[in-house]
């Protein structure tokens, strides 16, 4: 195993020119990576591996300024696009790989470091440039650093600290990234704008320990949040979820909450196929008794717009919107209701998004219960 620098570079936009403006525009590219990186090739200190729109280039992590070199190969590439018209997304990792012989006797490098470096490249937009917490902890943290300041490198190199987020792979592993600007020379180089985190989904079963979920990841997301709907059978836990909400005078919250109708006892016992404690009506009425009193006895209640509504048409699911379409914000959290298994054992499925457009799988849920459920005719508004 040996430490390697991992520069991604992606070139945005290159496949959608023909074959012959492909070829020329790759081989001006490979030269003015072997232009930058020509010491390191002659020495062996570097493994290029094309990607068929991109490169993959490997730097020996074995000198104090090999972290430098990929600096200077992200801006100069990046400078190099500009004079070709194209745009280029970058990322940056380091870590522990296997160099080995490939099938045509070349070196190659392989491992969780290379695979992870072309999953934060999801997180990039144009131009951006993302770098990896591990990279960023090695060469780029600074004591008491703030978030958007500028920071010296050398005499020809500082950065600025844009964003920091995780961005989630297609294996729902998170991969905590920063967003940097690069200044060489006082000349930027990058992309001051928030990382695109793209959606991901999560689906919890009896194998997955739901209240754990319940109590860290899905309360995570309501503390902060300025829109909550929740629907379901009787909340016995809602309570305790708005009592982590943080209001203060600054903070609104609107809040929707829906509960099965009184006369769907029957029909939801017999789903269920049991009449057991959990699934006894006076947990509704104790529900909404303890959410009325939170509400009408916060110290900002002026800044809680709360409403409760009963369903009268049993729906075989229950889901939760957290800040509703909010562009980058927007999540749900959905259980699916199995005949003759009590609510606690059923497997639900959680949506989150935080690219600048709402994916399909998101908007799918999104639209569905909206449009076939929150405006049916079948819901009523109550008052507690």
């Amino acid at each position: 195993m040996k430490s390697y620098i991992i520069i991604y570079l992606d070139l945005v936009g290159y496949s959608k020119n023909n074959e012959p403006i492909q070829v020329a525009l790759f081989k001006k590219f490979q030269k003015q990576i072997h232009h930058v990186l020509y010491d390191e090739i002659i020495q062996e200190k570097c493994i290029l591996i094309p990607t068929g729109d991109g490169m993959i280039i490997g730097l020996e992590d074995d000198a104090l300024n090999s972290y430098l070199l990929s600096l200077e190969l992200v801006t100069d590439i990046i400078d190099w696009t500009k004079k070709n018209d194209v745009k280029v997304r970058s990322a940056i990792h380091t870590g522990e790989v296997n160099v080995l012989k490939d099938i045509n006797r070349n070196n190659n490098i392989i491992g969780n470091t290379i695979n992870d470096a072309s999953r934060m490249l999801t997180g990039a937009d144009d131009r951006a440039i993302i770098v990896s917490k591990t990279f960023y902890n090695k060469y780029l943290r600074k004591p008491n650093l703030i978030m958007g300041n500028k920071y010296d490198i050398n005499d020809v190199y500082s950065f600025r600290l844009v964003d920091e987020d995780s961005v989630i792979d297609k294996h729902s592993y998170e991969h905590l990234v920063y967003n940097i600007l690069i200044y060489k020379n006082q000349i930027e180089y990058g992309l001051g704008s928030k990382i695109l985190n793209k959606f991901f989904t999560s689906i919890y079963s009896k194998d997955y320990p739901k209240k754990d979920n319940l109590q860290k990841r899905f309360i995570n997301k309501v503390k902060s949040s300025k829109s909550l709907t929740l629907f379901g059978l009787y909340h016995p836990s809602t309570p305790m979820i708005l009592q982590n909400i943080e209001i203060n005078e600054f903070r609104y919250i609107e809040i929707n909450i829906y509960y099965a109708g009184d006369n769907l006892k029957d029909v939801i016992e017999n789903f269920f196929g049991s009449s057991t404690e959990k699934l006894d009506f006076t947990n509704k009425k104790k529900s909404q008794s303890e959410i009325s009193t939170w509400a009408k006895k916060h110290p900002y209640a002026k800044n809680i717009k709360l409403k409760i509504f009963e369903y009268i048409e049993f729906y075989p699911f229950g889901f939760s919107m957290i800040d509703d379409g909010i562009k980058g914000k927007g999540f749900i959290h959905m259980s699916n209701y199995v005949p003759n298994v009590i609510p606690e054992e059923t497997p639900y499925i959680e949506v989150e998004w935080k690219t600048h457009t709402m994916p399909p799988i998101y908007s799918f849920y999104h639209d569905y219960i909206k449009h076939n459920i929150l405006l049916n005719k079948n819901i009523n508004d109550i008052n507690i």
